[in-house]
């Protein structure tokens, strides 16, 4: 069968086998579920790989000498053989499913890719002796007006060292499909039971190692849940928090994650109180610089794609359905 185009960024044809190789990549080997997510993922590998291939050509328009290119290339590869060792790094080459010559080309592209994020952002140097090219200075005025808006919309605090109100919780979660539980009537039956049990003074902890489909932290909830989110992303967890005091214990909550059916039992463990850092404490403006450095960055890198696509043949469009 011929390996047909998929897609066609300027001179850049990426084929089937390429498109399907990148999919896998994208998805982790995790298995497909239906065809809406299916065409979700086809989506994002289309518009991942249409800002890499025009990432690699603006890289390559900013005149880097193409064999001191494939030079450091071939040297990184070497440090990788010698750093693992030659069999580990064969097993790794396979993982990936790229032969030696595509994976030193991805090497390849990944160096220009860079180059023309340092130029575009200011984030890198450009070589031995050149300076920034970008102005990255967080100004103290933007800095303090960065800080209020943290300080006035708590769910931001994290970025700044502080929390907003968040709860601790222990979850016995239970997954019908499980062999040792068989099917959602069964594990309907056992967390009812299991509920009973707890109710009556047995280890809930004990419970969540031997019967609890995560087993992580023994059920605890690690960091906290911010309060506020909580409530908006599982709105049954969040009312049975939202009247919760520490030790009480919630109803057997069905829920779903990716169309698969759970069952759980919470027990609300404790309430932590809104933490806001002081502006004049180092660390608090070393995370606000960085935050607004890592902004800007995204900001210009957003701006340089929107050129460089107006600027480019891309094929299918991106508004084209797929």
């Amino acid at each position: 069968m011929v390996d047909q185009p998929v897609q066609i960024v300027n001179e850049d044809m990426m084929t089937q086998r390429k498109f399907v190789t990148a999919m896998r990549f994208q998805n982790r080997g995790r298995p497909i579920a239906n065809a809406e997510e299916r065409d979700r993922l086809e989506q994002e590998v289309h518009a991942i790989s249409v800002k890499a291939a025009l990432r690699v050509q603006a890289g390559q328009d900013m005149g880097l000498d193409p064999a001191q290119v494939d030079r450091n290339a071939r040297s990184y590869i070497e440090d990788q053989r010698a750093r693992y060792g030659q069999e580990k790094f064969a097993e790794l080459l396979q993982q990936s499913q790229m032969t030696l010559y595509e994976y030193q080309e991805w090497i390849r592209d990944r160096l220009y890719s860079t180059f023309w994020e340092n130029y575009v952002t200011g984030t890198g140097s450009l070589g031995a002796g050149t300076r920034p090219s970008r102005d990255r200075y967080v100004r103290p005025g933007f800095m303090r007006y960065r800080y209020e808006e943290c300080v006035e919309n708590p769910e931001l605090l994290r970025q700044i060292g502080g929390q907003d109100q968040s709860v601790i919780v222990q979850q016995l979660i239970l997954d019908p499909k499980a062999p040792s539980v068989g099917g959602l009537d069964a594990a309907r039956t056992l967390a009812e039971d299991l509920r009973r049990r707890i109710l009556g003074g047995e280890d809930m902890t004990a419970l969540v190692d031997l019967y609890g489909a995560s087993k992580a932290n023994h059920g605890i909830s690690e960091p906290p849940f911010v309060e506020s989110r909580l409530a908006k992303i599982d709105p049954t967890l969040g009312a049975f928090i939202a009247d919760s005091k520490p030790g009480d214990l919630s109803e057997v909550q069905e829920f779903k994650i990716r169309d698969h059916d759970l069952l759980r039992i919470v027990r609300f463990i404790d309430r932590l109180p809104v933490l806001v850092p002081q502006l004049s404490t180092l660390d608090v403006q070393k995370l606000i610089e960085k935050g607004v450095r890592t902004g800007v960055a995204e900001w210009r890198k957003e701006q340089a794609y929107n050129v460089l696509f107006r600027s480019s043949y891309v094929w299918p469009p991106k508004d084209e359905p797929r």
